[in-house]
């Protein structure tokens, strides 16, 4: 079962995710508020063992919670995080069948603020290791060839997917900093907000105060005859 999502934003990453690689792919989504958006992740190698699915929320307005689910490619749901501002899924391929897998991010409970959110999908083979399109060299050269090939293989595929681990780590540092940088940015400027009405308070107070003392103190003050005259009467 594919689901699509019907803004343009959506078809242009369901099209990026279908150029990219299949066992990489990181993508940055906006969800609007009381919106619905599904995304496909299609895995096809029978040498997939495995599925690692990262998300996180970047930018939400006051709140960076969000609802999202993992599906099947039977429609079987995986997954379900309510309310969550990151999560992190891996999907066996020994349990669960290769095929589209669907990602959907509900921000129905944000009615003014949208919802920037990194999605980040890793596939890897059956022995953990990131996939890599050196899988499929096959050779019928010499032994000695074929060992030599084989060694330079395991090494490629050892240093790639340490790469690959360090690159997941710094996008996950980067969107913690993001994160971070938005709170401040936001805090700094509901001080200064709040520190622009508090001081036209303090000022207008402060004018009010000083006009009714000049005002007591004038015998030509319309107001301060009016004060005076109260004050009598009472």
């Amino acid at each position: 079962m594919r689901l699509f999502a019907c803004s343009l934003l959506v078809l242009f990453v369901s099209s990026t995710l279908g150029a990219m690689q299949e066992d990489e792919v990181g993508i940055t989504v906006r969800v609007d508020p009381g919106k619905v958006e599904c995304y496909f992740h299609t895995v096809q190698n029978p040498a997939s063992g495995s599925m690692e699915v990262n998300w996180m929320v970047l930018k939400g307005g006051s709140g960076l919670d969000i609802t999202f689910t993992l599906r099947s490619p039977s429609a079987a749901p995986l997954s379900e995080e309510v309310a969550k501002q990151h999560g992190r899924f891996n999907v066996d391929f020994s349990v669960h069948p290769l095929g589209d897998y669907v990602m959907c991010f509900d921000n129905k409970m944000s009615m003014t603020s949208e919802k920037i959110v990194s999605l980040h999908m890793y596939v890897m083979d059956k022995s953990g290791n990131y996939m890599s399109e050196l899988n499929a060299l096959n050779t019928d050269s010499s032994a000695h060839l074929e060992a030599r090939l084989d060694f330079f293989e395991g090494t490629t595929m050892s240093i790639k997917s340490k790469l690959t681990r360090i690159e997941s780590l710094q996008s996950e540092m980067r969107r913690i900093e993001f994160i971070d940088r938005g709170m401040a940015e936001s805090t700094f400027e509901s001080m200064n907000f709040w520190g622009i009405v508090n001081t036209i308070a303090m000022l207008t107070a402060a004018g009010v105060q000083v006009f009714l003392i000049r005002s007591i103190l004038s015998d030509e003050s319309t107001v301060g005859r009016v004060l005076r005259r109260a004050k009598l009467s009472t």
